[in-house]
């Protein structure tokens, strides 16, 4: 089964973002990653992908610098302000797709997720709300595609 990916962008570049995952590996132990920490996130875009049968996944977005915690917004009805911060939990019960797709905007103090939606699922959660949803497989972020044209990997002749 292919890994989950969850990917992150800015719409509008106005601040720098970030997000952060918690997950349940395999082993039944709480792990955590931080795209602000991770060499091959960008200030504007970051990636992560989990092993497929990763559980009990919550993904919070912060705008930066002062890790400012990203508002919960009604993505439905044109991002009105809500109550407490935007925490995004996938349950994940057996093996589901994910190809998570976040994109936020706004200045430093007002950024806040406008879009998200799982690109490999059929039926929306909650949280997921795209009007156009784009079409096949979303881009890698530019850090990796350029790590991967700085170091490609060995030929394959087949």
């Amino acid at each position: 089964l292919p890994p989950l990916r969850f990917t992150l962008q800015s719409y509008d570049s106005l601040c720098y973002i970030s997000m952060q995952l918690e997950w349940t590996d395999e082993a039944g132990q709480r792990q955590s990653w931080d795209s602000w920490k991770d060499a091959l996130c960008g200030c504007y875009e970051a990636v992560k992908l989990l092993p497929f049968n990763s559980t009990e996944i919550e993904v919070r977005f912060r705008s930066q610098p002062g890790r400012h915690k990203m508002r919960k917004v009604d993505r439905r009805r044109k991002c009105c302000w809500e109550r407490g911060d935007e925490i995004i939990s996938i349950a994940q019960e057996g093996p589901c797709p994910v190809d998570a797709v976040f994109e936020a905007r706004g200045p430093l103090l007002h950024c806040y997720v406008w879009r998200a939606r799982n690109l490999r699922s059929e039926s929306l959660e909650s949280w997921e709300y795209w009007p156009e949803p784009p079409r096949g497989p979303w881009p890698l972020p530019g850090t990796l595609q350029a790590a991967s044209s700085a170091a490609p990997g060995p030929e394959c002749d087949t």
